[in-house]
């Protein structure tokens, strides 16, 4: 799942990104979606050591693998938008993140072909705290960061009385300001929702060019 970011202004952010599989009856893995988000921030309280930032974001995408599950995910598996508000506390070293999103998937109905019983609108939400473990004390952006961080998710659809709530933890390692290595799991606690998964895990890389538009 490639993905490249990139920051227009202080406020506002771009992404794009695609996915490649077989998770559909694919031979091999092969292209099977392409995505669109674009985040800005409207508020911002600053101050040394602690802020409170909100920001509202809206997603496209476009999945050509067919309605299977009522889980709603635009990161492969549906075509659908989504429109949400997020605001982030940090104090210290530690920092939450709570949001809150609507969710509609746009599948072709030609598309459902293997499970009845689908959504059209779903609300998805989420609280994160993240920690930063070491260094005990911050004294170059060269330190290497290792952070605890967990997050809870959760999707109910409107339209349908189904849905799920899962804990995501994981670690993270930040080398120089600039490459980004997180490492997780993320397991349901509880939910209703025909799905794919309701365990996994993750590996995720980024590298972030400072600087890069003058």
């Amino acid at each position: 799942m490639p993905d490249v970011q990139l920051g227009i202004t202080k406020n506002l952010m771009l992404s794009g990104g695609a996915s490649f599989s077989n998770m559909f009856f694919q031979d091999a893995v092969s292209f099977e979606s392409a995505r669109l988000y674009a985040k800005y921030r409207f508020y911002s309280n600053d101050a040394a050591h602690k802020h409170f930032r909100a920001a509202v974001y809206a997603q496209g995408a476009w999945s050509n693998n067919p309605l299977v599950y009522q889980e709603f995910n635009l990161d492969g598996d549906n075509s659908g938008i989504q429109l949400g508000v997020v605001g982030t506390q940090l104090v210290n070293k530690f920092a939450a993140s709570a949001g809150v999103a609507y969710v509609r998937q746009l599948e072709n109905i030609n598309k459902i072909e293997f499970f009845r019983g689908f959504s059209d609108e779903a609300i998805q939400y989420n609280l994160s705290m993240g920690y930063l473990l070491f260094p005990r004390s911050y004294e170059s952006i060269k330190q290497t960061n290792f952070n605890l961080y967990c997050e809870f998710l959760g999707q109910r659809n409107t339209d349908l009385d189904v849905g799920y709530l899962d804990i995501a933890p994981a670690v993270q390692l930040i080398f120089n300001s600039r490459a980004r290595v997180n490492l997780g799991g993320r397991f349901q606690l509880t939910g209703t929702a025909h799905r794919m998964a309701k365990e996994s895990l993750f590996l995720s890389f980024e590298y972030y060019f400072l600087n890069a538009i003058k």
